[in-house]
């Protein structure tokens, strides 16, 4: 019978070490998903990037990229747009053809995985870096035969327990994943039933220069945390901003759930801004007001959507209607409406606009 031991004198867990603060742990195989062209190679360059002014012994490489032919001019132009420390960056080039050979002479194994599997465990031994980034590992091994259920679980499993043992950490990009169904294939399954810290790159509702960053799956930290990560449109350059919990995003499937409505999303807070700063605390007749939002560049509707969504008060003075600068402090938490002139009469302001929305659509 087997014997049933108490946990009361459980060794105390290891503190949590990190790369990257909350994002890239050491010591772990870390997959980073999204889907094609969101920016999965920039993103891993940003990793290496701050990994490369990092201190770590004097006897561990920082970086070591490990690429395939077809990325390595990508991958140089992402390193100098992240201002990477080039020095501290390494690469070494994996070479598939022998075992080709031997596969076609009849011997040795028949997955190019495990092969490649094995050549990953004596690089690390041989240069022990604190970060590898395998891109892609896709087209390393495309010139063989796809990877069956049995070679996908041994290399993950490998993987991990290697990374635990030499306290490296692995960036494995991969096209989806974490939100997309299962049937991508055995290495897409397997991989995220088998990782223990996932990460998943996703685009901006509405703003092109920015990515979501979420931490998909991690079973010794908190999950669920969200970037946006900001490119700078000049030169490629990556920032990271931990995301407030009112701005959550929940992570999309695809590309085609993320396509803006820059009217709802994005227009109505840049002409509320506008309108506030022309209004500078008086009030303004709003023929105007909407005359001069239009000269910016925006449309009637658009501005007429906004001014329903700020709830300004309207009165009307002779023939004409005035807003009044009654913005709400938080309007876009949908905050109550701060009286600025308790004496002025109020007016249904938002049904007003809404019947000219109407005729205006």
């Amino acid at each position: 019978m087997a014997e049933c031991t108490s946990l009361v004198n459980m060794e105390a867990p290891m503190p949590m070490r990190w790369i990257v603060p909350e994002i890239l742990p050491m010591g772990e195989l870390v997959l980073l998903d999204g889907a094609t062209g969101v920016g999965k190679s920039a993103f891993a360059a940003h990793l290496a990037a701050q990994a490369s002014r990092q201190q770590f012994g004097e006897s561990i490489k920082h970086v070591l990229y490990i690429s395939s032919i077809f990325q390595t001019d990508i991958r140089n132009n992402h390193l100098r747009a992240q201002k990477a420390k080039l020095e501290n960056i390494h690469e070494i080039n994996y070479d598939c053809r022998p075992h080709l050979d031997r596969l076609r002479d009849g011997q040795g194994d028949k997955h190019l995985l495990n092969d490649f599997n094995q050549f990953l465990k004596q690089t690390i031994d041989e240069n022990r870096p604190a970060l590898v980034i395998v891109d892609s590992l896709d087209e390393l091994l495309q010139f063989a035969e796809e990877p069956d259920a049995t070679a996908w679980r041994w290399f993950f499993r490998e993987m991990i327990l290697f990374c635990m043992t030499r306290g490296c950490t692995i960036v494995l990009p991969r096209l989806h994943g974490t939100h997309e169904g299962r049937y991508y294939g055995a290495g897409t399954r397997i991989g995220t039933e088998f990782a223990r810290h996932i990460v998943s790159l996703h685009w901006h509702p509405h703003d092109s220069n920015k990515r979501v960053l979420t931490i998909a799956k991690c079973l010794k930290f908190e999950m669920g945390k969200q970037w946006h990560i900001h490119i700078m449109p000049d030169n490629g350059e990556m920032f990271t901003l931990l995301m407030d919990s009112c701005q959550h995003v929940r992570p999309a499937k695809s590309p085609q759930t993320w396509l803006a409505d820059p009217e709802h999303l994005h227009e109505t807070e840049e002409i509320c801004i506008h309108v506030e700063n022309k209004m500078a605390g008086a009030r303004m007749k709003k023929k105007e007001l909407m005359q001069y939002i239009v000269e910016l560049g925006y449309s009637q509707r658009a501005f007429l959507r906004s001014m329903s969504k700020a709830k300004l008060s309207t009165a009307r003075d002779g023939v004409d209607w005035y807003y009044y600068p009654t913005f709400r402090k938080t309007w876009r938490t949908g905050a109550e409406v701060v009286r600025v002139r308790e004496d002025e009469p109020r007016a249904a302001a938002a049904e007003m606009d809404t019947v000219e929305l109407k005729q205006a659509g």
